[in-house]
């Protein structure tokens, strides 16, 4: 049960920041771990894929630790 809330706090937060999120510019490395993110994260299906999507979002911090966009993304509520 905690998880599940978990996981609706973290989607509404992906989709309330995506509104107002800044556009980073990010190496050509660190947009393939994004858009690897966002289809895990969109096609996500159960916990593991959810996980799949933060672990990459974290990769993607590893580029641009400064895009604070990212930082929403990565459901830090579920990840290691």
């Amino acid at each position: 049960m905690k998880m599940k809330k978990v996981l609706f706090i973290c989607i509404a937060l992906i989709f309330t920041i995506n509104l107002f999120a800044q556009n980073c510019d990010l190496s050509p490395e660190a947009k393939k771990h994004k858009i690897k993110a966002e289809t895990f994260f969109n096609t996500a299906t159960n916990n593991d894929d959810y996980q799949a999507a933060a672990d990459e979002f974290e990769k993607v911090l590893q580029y641009a630790p400064d895009c604070s966009d990212i930082y929403f993304n990565c459901l830090y509520g579920i990840s290691k």
